[in-house]
Order: structure tokens, then sequence, then C-alpha cells
């Protein structure tokens, strides 16, 4: 009796639809630089995978509608407490509403510039902060891309988890 093997091919991991990525390179230097009036360097992106780094602060914002999935800025403490006192023109306290409030509409700033470039009708719910030692785990059927960068302020990370709801057969993977 003979045995025939059959090899299955691995199922690949979601698709990223590159368009929908990119506009938080641009996005995220103009709000930064707007903010502090400081040249930002964005490094390259890459895809999110455990271990999970830690932040102290994260601002997320949740996408709906054509789009869906997460963006987040995220950044270590030093960082959030100087970009959030050039945003506000004076020093919060970090776990304050206003400190968080900040946060948030960073975040908000960001995603909202990144999504007009989607070429897809998106929504943006209000912006979630996350204080402390906390990472956010991507979902397995979301690409979740990584966009490290840094400013006079210190260094900070975009993760963006973003799918078109129905992709198209033109959609690039990364």
């Amino acid at each position: 009796m003979s045995s025939t093997i059959v090899t299955v091919p691995p199922k690949p991991g979601p698709q990223l639809n590159k368009t929908l990525f990119r506009p938080f390179f641009d996005a995220t230097s103009h709000v930064i630089s707007t903010i502090t009036g400081a040249e930002v360097t964005i490094g390259a992106p890459y895809r999110k995978k455990a271990p999970y780094q830690l932040f102290d602060v994260t601002g997320q914002i949740v996408f709906y509608g054509g789009v869906i999935g997460t963006a987040c800025i995220c950044l270590p403490g030093n960082t959030a407490d100087r970009l959030v006192m050039a945003f506000a023109g004076m020093p919060l306290v970090r776990g304050s509403a206003d400190f968080a409030d900040a946060v948030g509409e960073l975040a908000n700033m960001i995603a909202g510039n990144a999504k007009r470039a989607f070429g897809v009708d998106a929504s943006i719910m209000t912006p979630n902060v996350i204080l402390g030692q906390n990472t956010i785990a991507p979902p397995h059927t979301v690409p979740c891309i990584a966009i490290p960068g840094k400013c006079m302020l210190g260094e900070f990370t975009v993760e963006v988890c973003i799918k078109r709801l129905i992709e198209t057969e033109g959609g690039e993977a990364l």
C-alpha cells in the first residue's frame, strides 16, 4: 500500500492594502511638525508582531464604514509629556482628564488627516486613551503596521491596523 503526500501551501496572512497605511506617514509628520514647529523623521514601517512593545501612553482611534480597524499614537511617557505640553501650551499632569483629552485629540488629528486619502467613505469614533505600560495586540484578521518616528520631543510609533471592509483584487500586499 502506498501513500500519497499532499502538500498544502501555508495560508497567507492578512493582506495589506498600502493605500491605507501610506497616508499615515504624511498625516503623522504634518500633525506633529505643526504642533512642535520642528522636523519629524519617519522611519521604515514594519509589521507588528509579538512580543509587543510596551508604551506609557496610547491614543487610539477606531475606524468604521468603508474602512475598519484602528490607528494608535504610542508614546513613551517623557515624549507624551513634552508633546502634550507643546500641544496644550502648558504642562498637564499625566493621567488628568486634560492630558487624556490632548492625547486623544492628537490621535484624532492624525487619523482624520490620513482618512482623507483612503479613497473610500470612512468614519472615526471618539478617541480612547490608554495610560500605563500597556500595548494593544492587533487582531489576526487585520494587518498591523508600526510606523516609528521621532522629533525634537522624543520618539513615538503610529500603529495602523486597518483594512477596507471589502477588498478589491487590486490591493497590494506588503
